[in-house]
């Protein structure tokens, strides 16, 4: 009976992230949609300030794959080239993976902050922009909160016994923990979430890091699967950016992984941090995998051309 309502604690919990950045989205995109769009015009030129637009583009979102998906629609009307666009999804990774840092600090107390002052400026003006910005806040403190709660949540699975069997079944297995990441992040819809699930879980005791940043790796890779899954019903042109950040995704998890298994200090680097070892095995891994995606955009961009 214990593990059902952890089991249900966290559903709700990552629900509840799931709303708060879908807030912050749309709160973002009825606020700023015209200038996002004039900003994306601008800055995708190339492949540095395409990256740089990128990684503005996924902190205000909350979330790569919406930056993926913005950045195919204008891929899909002929403006903006395949390796740019790439370029713009890497960016929004690094992105991405910065914010998770951000909003793990020990930052919880402002969240009753944002979300009153963010449902008081909707509610009294929620035909206006400023009532869209405070629908902006609110999403932001709502992520705060289920962050927390995921956090506390965590915790408990560690005095139950059928919880800790599962997880000391997959525990130093590389394999399984890659599927898990990568299952997490399609029901999470969500990297920041299954971070703060993970980070959580070796926090607890219940997974040991090493485990814990094989779940970073399946993360970043479900993810990649994730925005191109989401674009499958789509014209080739739409398709190409998730496809080419889904070939660079397997190539880095690649390196990735050949480094956790080949270089041991790797590993043990992360290990001896005192905590938040996986989120910054996450920042540092999308920033490694970012210098390396504008080295080799356009042999990757190539291939994606004669794909689709």
């Amino acid at each position: 009976m214990a593990e059902i309502v952890i089991l249900i604690n966290i559903a709700g919990a990552v629900a509840l992230l799931m709303w708060g950045t879908y807030v912050i989205r749309t709160g973002m995109m009825r606020t700023f949609g015209a200038k996002l769009r004039s900003f994306l015009g601008r800055w995708l030129t190339n492949r540095f300030s395409g990256f740089g637009a990128g990684f503005v583009l996924s902190s205000l979102l909350q979330s790569s794959t919406a930056a993926t998906l913005l950045v195919s629609g204008l891929q899909k009307k002929g403006l903006v080239s395949t390796a740019i666009a790439l370029a713009a999804v890497i960016g929004a990774n690094f992105g991405s993976a910065v914010m998770v840092r951000v909003l793990s600090l020990n930052i919880d107390a402002v969240s009753p902050l944002l979300i009153a002052v963010g449902v008081y400026l909707f509610m009294k003006k929620s035909d206006t922009a400023l009532g869209q910005f405070g629908r902006v806040l609110m999403g932001l403190g709502v992520v705060m909160l289920a962050l927390t709660l995921i956090g506390h949540i965590t915790t408990p699975i560690k005095d139950s016994a059928a919880m800790m069997a599962l997880f000391h079944s997959i525990e130093g297995n590389a394999f399984f923990c890659t599927v898990l990441g990568i299952g997490l992040a399609f029901l999470c819809f969500s990297s920041l979430a299954v971070l703060i699930i993970d980070a959580g879980l070796v926090a607890a005791g219940v997974l040991a890091v090493s485990s814990g940043l094989w779940i970073v790796l399946g993360a970043n890779l479900g993810t990649a699967f994730l925005a191109s899954v989401t674009t499958m019903g789509s014209d080739a042109m739409t398709r190409r950016a998730p496809m080419g950040n889904t070939i660079f995704r397997v190539l880095c998890f690649v390196i990735g992984a050949a480094a956790l298994i080949l270089i041991p200090e790797v590993s043990r680097a992360f290990e001896s941090m005192a905590s938040d070892q996986v989120i910054w095995f996450h920042v540092v891994f999308n920033a490694v995998s970012g210098v390396l995606g504008l080295i080799i955009l356009n042999p990757v961009a190539a291939i994606v051309g004669r794909l689709l």
